[in-house]
């Protein structure tokens, strides 16, 4: 079994930074990084918890898995 990768606030940041930015939806992100859109979306969750700022974009997808 392989282990979960570990990725930096950096790249988390740099991740969410793209997608909110409007320039590369969820599912373009998911190819670019080949990270699953579950973890996109848990990190925009949890960065968005801490930076109320950020505006509120959340796939569907993510709000079934809560």
């Amino acid at each position: 079994m392989s282990k979960k990768p570990k990725y930096s606030k950096e790249f988390k940041l740099s991740v969410i930074e793209e997608y909110t930015s409007g320039k590369y939806s969820q599912s373009d992100l998911t190819a670019k990084y080949i990270i699953n859109a579950g973890v996109i979306s848990s990190w925009f969750i949890e960065i968005k918890d801490y930076d109320t700022s950020l505006p509120f974009i959340i796939s569907f997808s993510a709000l079934a898995s809560l």
